[in-house]
């Protein structure tokens, strides 16, 4: 058995009770292949229509399956939902999730991890800004890290946006999540405090 915190069962059992306390109009995200859960308000969309369909047909991953994943399918994002635009000036906000493979980061806290792909952000992206640096926090009871940064994006006729960005790490297990937000440099509409509410729903089967 590859399960360390949550059983496979434990899991079902918990989703089917969170799923049944949760809105009418909101929709519980779940990939079971690789324990992740987290609840997709009614005014997100998904970044591509099927992406429901496929996560909630997904079955538990023996080892060889999940290998296979982890080998072949972590290149992009397994979970990515938009929040509508609301005008030309404000970037829509979104919410990202992949999953690696520990490799050179094996034997690493979340933090240490975290630290290391910062080290890359700078040449990454346009004119990066640190806003806080890596620190531990908890996600879904996990021991994570999360950094906080801002980078411009160029526009049409010479013009750019100022975007704000949320990174994660989750370890769990065999592998770990990067998890990514993107808002408004101002967020005069509020966005990140929605996004942050949406993480508190999280589960993670370690």
């Amino acid at each position: 058995m590859r399960f360390s915190k949550i059983s496979a069962i434990t899991f079902i059992i918990f989703f089917l009770f969170v799923t049944s306390s949760i809105a009418e109009n909101e929709q519980r995200y779940v990939h079971f292949g690789l324990g992740f859960s987290i609840v997709k308000p009614a005014n997100w969309s998904f970044a591509l229509p099927e992406m429901n369909l496929v996560a909630i047909d997904k079955e538990f991953l023996n080892d060889e399956e999940l290998q296979n994943y982890l080998d072949n399918y972590t290149k992009d994002s397994f979970f990515s939902i938009l929040q509508e635009q609301i005008s030309d000036t404000e970037y829509a906000a979104s919410i990202r999730a992949r999953v690696k493979k520990y490799k050179s980061y094996k034997g690493r806290s979340a933090v240490e991890i975290l630290e290391a792909m910062a080290k890359y952000f700078p040449e990454s992206f346009n004119k990066y800004k640190l806003l806080q640096p890596p620190r531990e926090v908890e996600l879904s009871g996990f021991k994570s890290a999360h950094i906080l940064f801002e980078y411009t994006v160029d526009l049409e006729n010479n013009s750019f946006i100022t975007l704000k960005s949320d990174v994660w790490i989750v370890p769990s297990g065999k592998y770990f999540f990067i998890i990514d937000a993107g808002t408004n440099h101002d967020d005069q509409s509020g966005k990140r405090e929605e996004i942050l509410n949406i993480l508190e729903t999280l589960v993670i089967r370690g």
